[in-house]
């Protein structure tokens, strides 16, 4: 997945500085809003992201591997 957008919108005082190298790593807040499995046992969640962050094609909502989400609390 590729996030365009100006850095203070994902990293306000962080890594991302002019010359970084890209791609970057960076965690934007979400809601999960449902979790399913493939026919496997793969586990992965449909989130929405916070900040009205959205994709080149405007989407904010996507399907991802439930390894790749971070707990809050």
């Amino acid at each position: 997945m590729s996030l365009v957008d100006k850095a203070p919108i994902f990293d306000a005082g962080g890594p991302l500085v002019p010359g970084s190298v890209l791609p970057a790593e960076v965690k934007i807040s979400c809601e999960v809003l449902e979790q399913a499995a493939d026919r496997v046992g793969n586990q992965s969640w449909l989130v929405r992201l916070g900040y009205d962050v959205e994709d080149q094609s405007g989407r904010r909502t996507f399907n991802v591997d439930k390894r790749t989400l971070i707990s809050r609390g």
